[in-house]
């Protein structure tokens, strides 16, 4: 990492401070809150567009490393632009409320138009029994990126949990993407760097108990921009779908697994509802420090929050990036990393739903 890195990097999360700031001013003066309800596991009115701050943020830094530097490639800067069209559908939702069909096309439009510019090619399982078709490949591209926008958007439900793990990823894959290119010589992982500066910014705002949600504009921009770095990543040949996968696994389990079970029990997998694990430890926890008599409503909550939050981050930083850089340096072995992975998280999720009852 050099000095300019570093530079960048630092005015990149001062301006998001700033910008963020700027976003719990506006929501003040406008009245423009998140109202909570029977499931939310906050209580009063709370600032929710914090994530615009960032997003605004990446944008420029995007801009200034394309147009002054003329480090981004025209092809990876036009996907990555892509990301507006979610930002404002998310932004509308935030404000006056967006049915699920609008946002699902919008998404689908630039998922689509994405897999199709940077013309993805995977190596499917089995693909040496069956060569599937480019037209199936990019299909399960698409989904699969649809899904991990909306999943990083379900599991944005407490303070700080969306923030981490977007950090961690984006630092994770910084890190062992530098095992194969020197970001010298890859620009896109610069990206990566600073737009966890970028995030860490909001996070002064979102560590709990937090001042301001990211709301569905920071969430669907994360689940995207994250999303399109895999792509690339995976297009250019430094990181495979087993780094990611694995890097992305408390998310991806406890979202599937919920919406699974949800679907199972015959309750709809798009209403909005609070039995993610993670969810369900929290109010596990805010039931045992509630015996504290101390503690105030606010600080039992926030406690619960904070100790969720920063065990999600433990899991990724001592469990999943340790075996990711496995991953990274034997590609082979992938596919039993990600099992590995996988396993515990799943056990985790399930133990914490009777945890919870």
């Amino acid at each position: 990492m050099s000095p300019h890195h570093t530079i960048i990097f630092i005015l990149v999360c001062l301006a998001s401070i700033l910008m963020t700031r700027w976003c719990i001013q506006l929501s003040h003066s406008s009245g423009v809150f998140q109202h909570t309800d029977h499931r939310s596991l906050h209580s009063g009115d709370m600032p929710h567009i914090g994530g615009l701050g960032f997003a605004v943020v990446f944008y420029l830094t995007l801009f200034y490393l394309y147009s002054v530097e003329n480090a981004i490639s025209s092809q990876n800067t036009v996907v990555l632009m892509f990301g507006i069209p979610l930002c404002i559908a998310g932004l509308w939702d935030d404000l006056k409320g967006l049915g699920i069909k609008p946002r699902l096309i919008v998404q689908l439009v630039c998922v689509v138009a994405v897999t199709w510019i940077l013309d993805i090619d995977l190596q499917l399982p089995l693909e040496h029994l069956w060569s599937a078709p480019q037209w199936l490949v990019q299909l399960i591209v698409a989904v699969s990126l649809v899904w991990w926008l909306n999943a990083f958007n379900f599991m944005d439900g407490i303070d700080g949990i969306a923030a981490f793990e977007a950090i961690f990823i984006l630092l994770a894959t910084y890190i062992l993407g530098g095992f194969v290119v020197s970001s010298d010589a890859n620009l896109v992982l610069d990206l990566h760097f600073y737009l966890s500066a970028a995030v860490l910014g909001f996070l002064f705002f979102n560590f709990p108990p937090a001042k301001t949600f990211m709301g569905d504009v920071g969430s669907t921009f994360l689940g995207y921009i994250t999303g399109v770095f895999s792509l690339i990543s995976i297009n250019e040949g430094y990181l495979t779908p087993w780094i990611w996968l694995i890097l992305s696994s408390v998310f991806l389990v406890d979202t599937t697994i919920t919406l699974l079970r949800r679907f199972l029990e015959g309750k709809s997998v798009t209403e909005a509802h609070c039995e993610h694990a993670y969810q369900m430890m929290t109010q596990y926890l805010s039931r045992r420090y509630a015996l504290d008599n101390e503690l105030t409503d606010g600080q039992v909550r926030a406690r619960a929050h904070r100790t969720v939050s920063l065990s999600v981050f433990a899991i990724n930083l001592f469990w999943l990036f340790p075996l990711a850089t496995w991953a990274a340096l034997q590609p082979e072995q992938g596919n039993v990393l990600l099992v590995t992975a996988w396993l515990p998280l799943v056990f985790i999720s399930i133990y914490t739903r009777k945890l919870a009852v």
